[in-house]
């Protein structure tokens, strides 16, 4: 339950990350890798945020089980 709050929390920040993103984009509009560059930087924080915690919550499954 509580990675899933986890989860929701950072979707939470995902929304808003996207958003700067879309106006990032919008500004660069000259640019055509721009919305993949842009994309793959908001993909990228959100795996560096949620894979630490999922290794730790898999760590935390084992022990108490």
């Amino acid at each position: 339950r509580m990675i899933k709050s986890t989860t929701f929390a950072y979707l939470i920040g995902a929304v808003e990350l996207v958003k700067v993103g879309q106006q990032i984009i919008e500004f660069n509009n000259k640019n055509d890798l721009a919305p993949f560059i842009i994309y793959g930087l908001i993909f990228f924080i959100f795996f560096l945020i949620c894979y630490p915690v999922t290794l730790y919550s898999k760590k935390l499954e084992k022990k108490w089980s």
